[in-house]
C-alpha cells in the first residue's frame, strides 16, 4: 500500500484495512483467531512492490494477499503461483483481473 510517493492518497485504504483488523481481533477474531495484518508501504516503484510481496510470501509466511493496489498493467507473479498465495480483493480498474479462463489464480493452474 502506498503509504508515502505519489499515489500517497490510496494509502487511507491501508490504514483503515489495519483499524479494522485491530477492531476485528478486538472482538475475537474470526472463528476465535487473531488476524496478523502486514502491511508495507510501496512507494508505488515496481521493483520495490515486487520485492515487498516477495518478503510477505516467502519470508512473513503469508496465507494471502489482501486487497493489493494493482496497475493495469501488472503480471501475475511467480512469487504467488509458486507459493499458491492467492490475492483476495485486488483493488484495480484492469478488466483482466476479472478474467478467470484466461488468468486462473495459483490453485487453479
Amino acid at each position: 500500500m502506498p503509504y508515502s510517493g505519489p499515489a500517497s492518497a490510496y494509502g487511507i485504504i491501508g490504514k483503515t484495512m489495519s483499524a479494522y483488523m485491530r477492531m476485528t481481533n478486538d472482538n475475537g477474531g474470526v472463528n476465535g483467531r487473531k488476524i496478523n495484518f502486514i502491511s508495507y508501504d510501496d512507494p508505488t516503484a515496481r521493483r520495490r512492490r515486487w520485492s515487498r510481496r516477495a518478503k510477505l510470501v516467502e519470508s512473513d509466511e503469508v496465507f494471502l494477499i489482501f486487497a493489493p493496489l494493482a496497475p493495469p498493467r501488472m503480471r501475475r507473479s511467480r512469487i504467488h503461483e509458486h507459493h499458491e498465495v492467492p490475492q483476495l480483493f485486488v483493488a484495480t480498474g484492469a478488466s483482466r483481473w476479472g478474467d478467470p479462463e484466461h488468468f486462473p489464480g495459483p490453485s487453479a493452474a
